[in-house]
């Protein structure tokens, strides 16, 4: 007993078994798929609840922020990957509304906005606000290209 654990099992002598070899068979059998859709079906009766009863989600609407280490001794902040844990009602939840808005977003938003629309990046308008900035100084300090030979 050098490291300090001996036998315990004298500490369990008092307490009467509660679980049958024949329970505990039936706690450690695989799950089945009526089992994971019936809770399923359950959670998703929940969700429908939120949603159509326009129920507030109260502490179901909690994200805690985590801070993971990326090197084994960190030092500053930029050693860290943050990530967000929130509760799976929440994000099911979350997508369902995300899902019935991305069907009417389109006509949300304006032909000349890059951001949120499949297929256009927010950094194309970085590009475009470059390029109108550095015409409006070429204009500002008098600079004219010449293009096939005229001003």
């Amino acid at each position: 007993m050098s490291n300090g654990v001996g036998d315990l099992s004298h500490l369990l002598q008092g307490i009467e078994i509660s679980i049958s070899p024949d329970i505990n068979a039936a706690l450690l059998s695989d799950y089945t798929e009526e089992e994971v859709f019936f809770d399923v079906q359950k959670l998703l009766l929940f969700c429908l609840g939120i949603l159509n009863n326009d129920q507030n989600l109260g502490k179901l609407n909690s994200t805690d922020i985590v801070l993971i280490p990326k090197t084994q001794n960190p030092a500053n902040l930029a050693n860290f990957r943050p990530i967000s844990l929130c509760i799976v009602l929440y994000k099911i939840v979350a997508k369902t509304i995300a899902n019935r808005l991305q069907e009417v977003i389109g006509g949300c938003i304006d032909a000349a906005q890059s951001a949120f629309i499949p297929g256009r990046l927010i950094s194309d308008n970085v590009l475009l606000a470059y390029k109108i900035l550095h015409k409006f100084q070429q204009k500002r300090t008098g600079k004219k290209r010449i293009y096939g030979g005229q001003t």
